[in-house]
C-alpha cells in the first residue's frame, strides 16, 4: 500500500456540508451517484431548498464544502464528531465497469487518459484493449491515476482515515440502512450503469486476472473481498481494524500534516513544499529524487533545481520523469501508433 497523501485527493473524497453529521468519502463506480444524490437531496430537505437538478457529480453546483481545507469560510465545530463513510466493490467488477464507461464510450475521462499516456487524436477508448488498459493503469503510481482507476484505499484515505462505515455496493440495502438513521432516502441514479459483473468471463484471461489481483491487492485485503475471480460476489471482514479520522480531521482543522502516516518520499516532498531556505531544499531534492516514482513530484523538483541553477540536477531528474511517463508504451501489444 502506497501511503501518500495531499490536498487534491482530500478534497476529491470528501463530500460534506458544513454543520452536518456525515462525511461521504467519494469512491467513483460504487454506487457514487446514487449516494451523492441521495445526499444532495438529503440537505435539500433540511435547508428547504429545491437545487438538485438531477446531476449529481457537479461538484460546483452541489451543497458540498468545496475546498475543505479553507477552514475559515465553513462551521468545522462538527468535523472531528462527523461520521466518515463510504462504499466499496469487488475489484474485478470496479475495474472492468471503470473500463467500459470511461474509456469504451470515449467520454471526457478517456480524452484526460488518452493525453496523460500520449496517444494519437486520431486512437478512440474502444480501441483500447481490456488487457493493455490494465497494463497503463498498473504501471502509473496509485496517487497519480484518475479516481475512477485509482484504488479504493486511496479514494478513502486510508489509512489517514479509516472511516466508521464502509459499505458495500453488493449489499447496498445495508449501505442505505446505515443512511436512514440521519434521515438519508435513496434517490437512484444509475446513469453510468455497465452490467460489468455479468461480462467478467468476457474480458478476464489468467494475464488480466494477475494483473489486477495485483495493482489492487490492497483493496482485496483491506476490503474482504476474495482475489478468486469465480467469487466476486464473496467477501469478509477484511482488515479494516478500528475507526480512526482524527489524522485527518486534525490536518484539516488544526493544519497538523499527518507525518505519521504517511511513507518517507511523502514526507520529503511535503516538507521540500514548506521550506523556504534554497540549500535545505536542494539537499532534499538531491537526497530524495533517486528512490521516488511519482513525476509530479519529481517534476516539482526537476524544476526547483532549474531555478536554483543546478542544471545537471534538473536535467537527470527531467529524464527520470520522461522515463517514468513513458514506460507504459513498451508493454502495450500493439506499440506502432507510438511511433514518431
Amino acid at each position: 500500500m502506497r501511503r501518500t497523501i495531499d490536498k487534491a485527493i482530500v478534497n476529491t473524497a470528501m463530500h460534506f456540508a458544513t454543520g452536518r453529521p456525515l462525511v461521504y468519502l467519494n469512491n467513483p463506480k460504487a454506487g457514487c451517484g446514487t449516494i451523492k444524490a441521495s445526499l444532495w437531496n438529503w440537505l435539500d430537505q433540511m435547508a428547504q431548498a429545491r437545487t438538485y437538478a438531477g446531476v449529481p457529480h457537479d461538484r460546483d453546483a452541489a451543497p458540498f464544502v468545496k475546498d475543505v481545507f479553507a477552514c475559515d469560510k465553513f462551521d468545522t465545530a462538527a468535523l472531528k464528531s462527523a461520521v466518515f463513510f463510504s462504499v466499496v466493490r469487488n475489484p474485478y467488477v470496479r475495474i472492468l465497469s471503470a473500463y467500459l464507461n470511461k474509456i469504451v464510450r470515449n467520454n471526457s475521462i478517456w480524452q484526460d487518459f488518452a493525453k496523460r499516456f500520449a496517444f494519437p487524436e486520431t486512437f478512440a477508448g474502444k480501441d483500447l484493449s481490456f488487457r493493455d488498459f490494465l497494463v497503463i493503469v498498473t504501471s502509473e503510481p496509485d496517487e497519480l491515476l484518475d479516481v475512477h482507476f485509482r484504488p479504493q484505499y486511496l479514494n478513502l484515505l486510508w489509512p489517514v482515515c479509516r472511516p466508521h462505515f464502509v459499505g458495500r455496493i453488493e449489499t447496498i440495502s445495508e449501505v442505505f440502512e446505515f443512511l436512514s438513521q440521519y434521515g438519508v432516502s435513496k434517490n437512484i441514479h444509475l446513469r453510468n450503469t455497465t452490467a460489468a459483473r455479468e461480462k467478467i468471463m468476457d474480458y478476464y484471461s489468467d494475464e488480466t486476472i494477475d494483473l489486477v489481483r495485483n495493482k489492487y491487492a490492497d483493496d482485496f485485503r483491506i476490503f474482504g473481498y476474495s482475489p478468486d475471480i469465480g467469487e466476486t460476489a464473496e467477501f469478509s471482514s477484511g482488515e479494516r481494524g478500528e475507526s480512526d479520522c482524527a489524522a485527518l480531521t486534525h490536518w484539516l482543522v488544526d493544519g497538523q500534516y499527518p507525518y505519521d502516516h504517511v511513507d518517507e518520499k511523502t514526507k520529503r516532498f511535503n516538507r521540500f513544499a514548506l521550506l523556504d531556505d534554497v540549500p535545505e531544499k536542494l539537499q532534499i531534492v538531491s537526497e530524495g529524487y533517486d528512490g521516488d516514482d511519482n513525476w509530479q513530484r519529481l517534476s516539482a523538483y526537476s524544476d526547483f533545481a532549474l531555478q536554483a541553477g543546478e542544471q545537471s540536477l534538473a536535467r537527470e531528474i527531467k529524464e527520470k520523469v520522461t522515463g517514468l511517463r513513458s514506460q507504459h508504451i513498451a508493454l502495450l501489444r500493439d506499440t506502432k501508433m507510438f511511433a514518431n
